[in-house]
């Protein structure tokens, strides 16, 4: 809805908004580690499951702005315009229509978030490496110091244990994917 908003949305700081959340893109995550680690400690969220939610929530959403902004952009506004016509307001217009026809971006961006997240380190690291909520990715690292370097075969099941989910939410979305990549490629 927010890329809806600044690329739909005729007012004044719409760039400068978009701009705002895509300079987002270029601060790595290693750069606000530390001050994130003192904001979750100052409001009591180390070791819960929000203190994980929210930097991950925050660091995806420019990406998804970006991505879908791009998306909406190359849509025809006679869309909204016919669907004001029938009676809709800007929420109905958005949720009956521009969603519908956006479903493949958001599906794909979707994947990709999940993706992004399962395979996260450092963040999980820090922030969510209480034994009760472990994410996958800490919890491997303490897996590969237990068993050592020599068994092999345990590292191996357990890589592919841990990447099945990945594999499995990306066969799922796979035709949204290809829909949403070629969505602009169409010859008229």
């Amino acid at each position: 809805m927010l890329a809806y908003f600044v690329t739909r949305m005729n007012f004044r700081h719409s760039q400068k908004i978009l701009l705002y959340l895509n300079i987002g893109l270029v601060i790595p995550i290693q750069v606000v580690m530390i001050p994130l680690y003192m904001m979750i400690m100052n409001l009591g969220l180390k070791g819960t499951r929000i203190s994980l939610i929210l930097p991950y929530s925050a660091f995806q959403l420019a990406s998804t702005v970006l991505m879908l902004s791009a998306f909406m952009s190359s849509l025809p506004r006679e869309l909204e315009e016919a669907a004001a016509i029938d009676g809709c307001n800007v929420y109905q217009a958005f949720f009956c229509i521009i969603f519908r026809i956006i479903k493949p971006a958001v599906i794909t961006r979707g994947v990709f978030i999940f993706i992004s997240i399962w395979n996260e380190f450092a963040i999980a690291q820090v922030l969510g490496n209480a034994e009760k909520m472990k994410p996958i990715t800490v919890a491997l690292q303490s897996f590969f110091l237990s068993v050592g370097v020599s068994h092999w075969g345990l590292i191996g099941a357990a890589v592919v244990l841990t990447s099945l989910p990945s594999i499995i939410i990306y066969c799922f979305g796979n035709k949204q994917i290809e829909n949403a990549l070629t969505a602009g490629a169409v010859l008229k």
